[in-house]
């Protein structure tokens, strides 16, 4: 269903409707027909990491929509579980203060 070349593993797929499936391989995601970069997830995973809720990171037009990241979080338990990662250092790093 989506073109993957040789180097790339996939980790996840998952479908929720027609069109909206979401595969994330070790360089891009794609939700629907648009793709993320990898580097693009990640950053996102740092800005919540520094204590930015998502309706603030997703603001920036180069971070999917905050309706992306529930349905990611809801789908996706390699997304949600790194989620929870970012959101446990931000709550690390505010009991630091």
């Amino acid at each position: 269903m989506f073109p993957v070349s040789d180097q790339e593993r996939i980790i996840f797929i998952v479908g929720t409707k027609p069109g909206q499936a979401m595969c994330t391989t070790d360089q891009r995601t794609r939700v629907g027909r648009k793709y993320y970069p990898a580097a693009t997830i990640q950053q996102f995973l740092d800005e919540i990491a520094k204590n930015h809720s998502i309706v603030e990171v997703c603001a920036d037009p180069k971070f999917p929509g905050v309706t992306t990241i529930y349905r990611w979080l809801s789908t996706d338990p390699v997304f949600a579980a790194e989620y929870e990662k970012s959101v446990q250092l931000a709550a690390a790093s505010q009991l630091q203060l």
